[in-house]
């Protein structure tokens, strides 16, 4: 199993829509999440950006954040967004809802480069 797609079973795990939805919603959510997070860390180490990379993220955010409202999660929003949340998609911190990353790591990097490398 690649660490992708240990991730996206961690996050199943925390995922908690706030109405009735199909267990199909959430492993989408997952793995959706999953490697969106991988793509935002790599993202965000990239010296130079990447224009690929970059067309991708956006699409990937567009997907995620469709996802989120889906399953109703509680996510952050341009008022309440701190410097690492993203709207729509994380809680103010960056975070994904629910994510218990909070607990062990100092910011979404540390969180996920503690499963991505």
């Amino acid at each position: 199993m690649s660490a992708v797609d240990e991730r996206a079973a961690c996050i199943r795990m925390f995922t908690v829509p706030d109405r009735a939805v199909g267990s199909s919603a959430v492993f989408q959510y997952a793995a959706v999440a999953a490697d969106w997070e991988r793509l935002r860390l790599q993202v965000n180490r990239s010296p130079v950006p990447v224009l690929a990379d970059d067309e991708r993220f956006s699409a990937m955010s567009l997907s995620l954040r469709k996802l989120s409202a889906g399953l109703g999660l509680k996510t952050c929003s341009a008022k309440s967004a701190g410097t690492e949340g993203v709207v729509g998609i994380t809680g103010r911190q960056g975070m994904l809802p629910n994510d218990p990353g909070y607990l062990y790591s100092d910011n979404w990097i540390e969180h996920a480069e503690s499963w991505c490398g």
